[in-house]
């Protein structure tokens, strides 16, 4: 399986919890920062890291902005990509 995957299923509900929350902060953050409104995320990544043998460390990190580019119109990160509408769904995977 997928290390991701086993991480939901082996990790004790603090380690769960505490990538929740940094999920959380980091989609809050995104969708009131007007940087992040005004850019296309293309092959973007988020980096998680945790240490499974201490519950309290753990990470969240944007990744790989190589194709990252100024859009020409504000984006929500929301809405699936269409073509032609710059939108990259990044908020929703």
């Amino acid at each position: 399986q997928h290390r991701f995957v086993r991480f939901f299923r082996d990790a004790s509900p603090p380690q769960k919890e505490n990538l929740y929350n940094l999920l959380q902060e980091f989609y809050e953050a995104a969708k009131k920062s007007e940087w992040f409104a005004r850019h296309e995320f293309i092959g973007s990544s988020l980096l998680i890291v945790y240490d499974r043998n201490d519950r309290q460390k753990s990470g969240l990190w944007c990744i790989d902005f190589g194709r990252t580019h100024p859009a020409p119109q504000p984006l929500m990160h929301t809405v699936p990509w269409v073509l032609g509408n710059h939108e990259d769904g990044y908020l929703v995977g």
